[in-house]
Parts: C-alpha cells; sequence; structure tokens
C-alpha cells in the first residue's frame, strides 16, 4: 500500500500524475480524491501544453463509500468538452457549466477551460492503466502511480465523442445488459467500482 494512496486513488489513467508537462503525461487521468485529501471528490485530469494538471470534479455529489456506482466520462477535442457521470448523473460538465475546474490547484472559471488543446497518449509509450496512474522513472516503490484500494469491474471503453451527454449517460444504464445491445462503436469510458473507506 503507497503512502501516497492514503489520499488520492486512481481509477484509470494514461498518463503518470502530476503537474509537469512531459510525454509521459500526455492523456488523462479518471480518480477519486483530490490529491492529499480523502473528499471523496470523482476528479478527471487532463494535460495540454501548458499543465498536466487540469481537473474537472463535483464538489457536491461524492463518491459513496462501500456502495457499487458506475463511473463514467466523456473527453472530447472537437467538442471542446469534458463531462464526468455519477450514476445516473452528469456532474460536470464544461458544456453546462456544472460542476468545478481547476488548473493545477487553481479554481478557476468554467469559461477557462480548453479540452480542444489536450494532448493524447500514446498507446506504444504507455498504455492504458486501470487502478493506477502509469508509472514513473525513479519511482521504484510506485508511490506516484496513486493505486486504487477496492473493486472494479465492468470496463468499457468506446471510441466515439457523443454529441449529448444523454447519450454517455445511456451507455452507463446499460451495465446490466450485454455490451453489444448499445449499438455504439467500441473516447468515453464506463468503469464500475466499489469503493472502502481508508
Amino acid at each position: 500500500f503507497p503512502h501516497s494512496s492514503q489520499s488520492m486513488k486512481t481509477i484509470a489513467s494514461t498518463k503518470i500524475s502530476g503537474c509537469k508537462v512531459e510525454p509521459e503525461s500526455k492523456g488523462w487521468g479518471l480518480f477519486v480524491h483530490e490529491w492529499g485529501t480523502t473528499n471523496r471528490q470523482l476528479r478527471l485530469s487532463w494535460t495540454d501544453e501548458g499543465s498536466a494538471c487540469h481537473e474537472l470534479f463535483s464538489t457536491t455529489n461524492l463518491v459513496p463509500y462501500d456502495t457499487w456506482v458506475s463511473v463514467g466520462f466523456s473527453l472530447s477535442r472537437k467538442q471542446d468538452r469534458a463531462v464526468i457521470f455519477l450514476n445516473n448523473d452528469a456532474i460536470a460538465d464544461t458544456r453546462r457549466e456544472i460542476g468545478s475546474y481547476q488548473k493545477q490547484g487553481q479554481s478557476l472559471s468554467m469559461s477557462n477551460v480548453g479540452v480542444a488543446n489536450r494532448q493524447v497518449a500514446s498507446a506504444a509509450l504507455h498504455g492504458f492503466f486501470i487502478g493506477a496512474h502509469a508509472p514513473q522513472q525513479g519511482d521504484a516503490a510506485r508511490e506516484q502511480c496513486h493505486a486504487f484500494i477496492g473493486y472494479l469491474g465492468d470496463v468499457r471503453i468506446v471510441h466515439e465523442a457523443f454529441e449529448e451527454w444523454a447519450d454517455s449517460l445511456a451507455l452507463i444504464r446499460t451495465s446490466q445488459k450485454k455490451f453489444g445491445d448499445v449499438k455504439l462503436r467500441p473516447s468515453t469510458q464506463v468503469i464500475h467500482f466499489s469503493f472502502k473507506n481508508g
């Protein structure tokens, strides 16, 4: 149990953690808890040329303990939009100005959010990680991976941005159905998890 994981718990990521922009920081990360806290916020982080710490989240719709929940997000450069889902609700949406936004720990207005210039991770460079951020050089103990402690299941990846958030929500609601029934092409992520206190 890495010491740094006593707060932030990574659900999935294509990047290393931290705010410094470097080749390994390109991509996104979905995690629970603001860094250095146990505040139960579901956070989506992404990188552009100026920062690897753009974060979208809700301060009021929090991840419950000891309960299975569905989480998901849509991150679209074309639509210049990010949306986070918790169960059946869009809890943060840059276009609809729902939720909160921070850049490198500084709270900013949603009008400052820029998703269109986000940097996309190279699968050949570091891949797709479930339950951790990508490993960093020099971090042999993997403390900066911010390992998830709990249960994950039913991970889905859809390589298309939805025009309407309701379309993304429909994918989450199909968690009890066979994925083939949804009629979507397999960059929206849906992950179900149960989060334990601690």
